[in-house]
């Protein structure tokens, strides 16, 4: 649609007085009849390193411990859940877990000192709840991390849809 959902890390300020919290965050659809061959589609910015950052391990790997797990945490978590009655009960059927151990040691430096994250796009088939009314929740969950931004989510049968865009400073010939 018009709007984009972006979920805030809560930031510690030790000058201020304000200590980093647990996060537990839920952006919940009204209810819907899924049709058989129905997927839900989503985009997501997120930072796979930082979600996977462990502090202690990369202390020790600062401090010479270069066998430490650096990307062994689980910071913040996005999951997607499904209810079929209303809200009562939900079923996982993803999280961001699937996609950020999917990135090399090298990948997750590069990420960690990138200052923008590109979207990513998820697709889950929603066959199980055809013919159901269903909800669809996303939780994000966690304490430290980096935050996250939730854009172009639908709910339908698949349609191509073809798009182009020019990077900034970049010139066609």
């Amino acid at each position: 649609g018009n709007a984009v959902a972006r979920i805030q890390v809560s930031m510690a300020n030790e000058q201020a007085g304000v200590v980093e919290e647990a996060q537990d965050e839920w952006l919940i659809t009204p209810s819907m009849t899924i049709a058989a061959g129905s997927y839900l589609s989503f985009r997501l910015s997120y930072s796979p390193a930082w979600t996977l950052l462990d502090m202690d391990a990369y202390k020790a790997y600062v401090g010479g411990d270069l066998t430490a797990n650096v990307f062994g945490a689980q910071n913040n978590i996005l999951e997607v859940l499904v209810s079929e009655d209303n809200g009562a009960n939900w079923t996982k059927i993803w999280d961001v877990m699937e996609d950020a151990v999917k990135y090399t040691e090298d990948e997750l430096w590069n990420d960690a000192m990138s200052m923008s994250h590109p979207y990513i796009s998820v697709l889950k088939s929603l066959n199980d709840y055809a013919g159901k009314s269903i909800q669809i929740a996303f939780r994000y969950v966690g304490q430290s991390g980096e935050s996250m931004c939730l854009d172009f989510v639908e709910v339908g049968e698949l349609a191509p849809q073809a798009f182009y865009y020019t990077p900034a400073n970049v010139f066609g010939i």
